[in-house]
């Protein structure tokens, strides 16, 4: 049950590996809402939002602070952030997004965000190998790309 998915985040070598349990579907679209959130938070350290550990960090964070605002008068209801790291999950509902920062113009990030399908299980553990050996294009040519999309903020 859930809507689940992987996510690499990826610079140059540098590979954070996130999960979401209910969010796989809208997961472009929070990304680019979080990270308009994550721009405005960060006072002009755009640079902040190429770095794989700092964009985790913030959709970790606002995604927390977003449920806690959406649920915090219901009781019964737990609240944790939905974009977490991977550790040892290992279950998708086939798919998984590769997101990677693309270029700082003037006062704008341009993120390139890869859907793939990857199975029921994960990301296959060499692709991500691959993305730490800073061999990009090769990672994706052994993944069946779904969509690739670019979001602006």
């Amino acid at each position: 049950m859930g809507d689940r998915a992987d996510i690499i985040i990826y610079n140059n070598g540098d590979v954070v590996e996130y999960h979401t349990h209910w969010s796989a579907t809208i997961f472009p679209k929070l990304f680019e809402e979080y990270m308009k959130m994550a721009k405005e938070l960060s006072k002009g350290q755009l640079h902040w939002l190429t770095y794989p550990e700092y964009i985790g960090a913030y959709l970790s964070f606002i995604d927390g602070m977003t449920r806690y605002e959406n649920f915090k008068d219901k009781p019964l209801f737990p609240i944790k952030p939905d974009f977490y790291p991977r550790g040892s999950l290992r279950d998708t509902n086939g798919y998984a997004y590769i997101v990677i920062p693309e270029k700082i113009i003037d006062d704008k990030i341009m993120y390139r965000i890869i859907k793939a399908e990857v199975g029921f299980d994960e990301i296959p553990d060499d692709i991500i190998e691959l993305l730490k050996q800073r061999k990009l294009r090769e990672a994706i040519e052994k993944l069946k790309i779904v969509e690739m999309m670019t979001i602006t903020v």
